[in-house]
This record gives C-alpha cells, structure tokens and sequence, in this order.
C-alpha cells in the first residue's frame, strides 16, 4: 500500500519514518529531497500528487470549496483527519466531552464536514514529545491557568495510533484522542507555582473510552 502524508511536521516527519512506502507533502517553497509539492490552497499543486491507495491529512483545511473537491479526489483512498479537539462543543467549564458532543459551527468544522462519510477523524489532544514538553511551556510563562484541564497526547502513541487504523477495517468513524488522563495544569508539575483562577470553557476534560476500546488491549500510553 502506498500511503501518502499530507503536511511533514511535528507529527507528520515521525509517520513517514514508521509507515513503510509512504512519502509526504510539503510546501512548494519549503520542499527539499523527495516531498513532494503541494498547498491546498493552490489547487494548481495538486497535480504533482502520485499514485496512492491511503491519505493521512495533518494539516487544517478552511476553504469549503476546495475541501470539497479535495474530498472527492480522495474519495476511493483510505484517509484519516487529524483534526483539533477544540472542533467539539462544551456548554460549562471542566465538561466532560466526547465524540457525541456537537461540532462548532467553524471555517473548520465546515469544511472536514465533506470528508465526514469517508474518512477516520481523530479529534486531538496537545500533543507533546521532544521538543515539545510541557515543563517547557510551563517554565516559559506560556501557561496561565493552573486550575485548567489539559489532555495530552504523546507524539509516539500518536502515531502508533494512526498505523493501527490504516490497518484496521475502519473507513469512516470519530475518535476522541488523548491518553484519557485530564490533568490540571497545577498537576502536571507539582513544585510549579503556578497562578490559579476560574476556568472558563477552554477547560474541558475527554472521554476516550471509544479510543481505548479500539485500540489493543497491550497499548500503554506514555504520560507527561
């Protein structure tokens, strides 16, 4: 199977490292070795596409014309959308949510709607890994909140959990993504004194029941 990424960054460069007979896009101006040239928002580029039987999409679409026919064209290819967690509604702060609860109405959500009957979503967390530490962001100043709920994502299990659904019998579904341990910021370094008010309804907390029961029974996720 050939398996294309589109976008090779944070999460994207580790995939095409994991999945064999895979190759990935990237910006025309920023290409170098073999990436291949593409933007979606310059639908000229994409007939340097080659020949693929499965897309993984890491990057965010916002035009609904051009995700539509960006939809078709990867209408007969296995695809998973990486999207954002923060697609999802909550109605009150520290809400638990899921992959039942509704999308907002975002330039976004509009346009992965036409990937909805063809495609794995997987709705994610913050994802975190070298170079990427919450301790960082943290000892930066970066974090406000202490009292806010956070669900983390390895970079690694991320991936992993990508590999397992290209080889699963699962062509379209949604799954929430985290390692299903929200934490509140003041938890994730407990000698961090870090500044603690109300939260509001960016403080939300994931049930990943869903995620669990689909992957196998021997994944451990890694935890800051």
């Amino acid at each position: 199977m050939k398996t294309l990424i589109f976008g090779e960054g944070y999460t994207g460069s580790r995939l095409k490292k994991l999945i064999p007979n895979s190759r990935s896009t990237e910006l025309p101006e920023l290409c170098t070795g073999d990436q291949i040239p593409f933007d979606f928002n310059a639908s000229h580029t994409w007939s340097n596409l080659p020949d693929f039987d499965q897309a993984i999409i890491t990057f965010k679409m916002a035009d609904k014309n051009l995700a539509e026919r960006f939809a078709t064209l990867l209408k007969d290819r296995k695809t998973i959308l990486l999207s954002s967690a923060r697609n999802l509604k909550n109605s009150k702060a520290d809400e638990i949510i899921s992959e039942q609860s509704p999308l907002k109405n975002s330039a976004r959500s509009q346009a992965e709607s036409f990937f909805e009957q063809q495609a794995i979503f997987l709705y994610l967390g913050l994802i975190w890994g070298p170079e990427r530490l919450p301790e960082k962001w943290i000892s930066e100043g970066r974090i406000k909140n202490g009292n806010k709920f956070i669900n983390f994502i390895n970079v690694e299990d991320l991936c992993k959990i990508i590999v397992h659904f290209l080889d699963s019998n699962i062509n379209s579904d949604s799954f929430l993504v985290s390692d299903g341990l929200p934490l509140r910021w003041s938890e994730v370094m407990n000698d961090s004194e870090l500044p603690c008010s109300e939260t509001g309804l960016e403080s939300r907390r994931f049930n990943t029941e869903k995620l669990q029961k689909s992957l196998p029974a021997k994944f451990v996720f890694t935890r800051p």
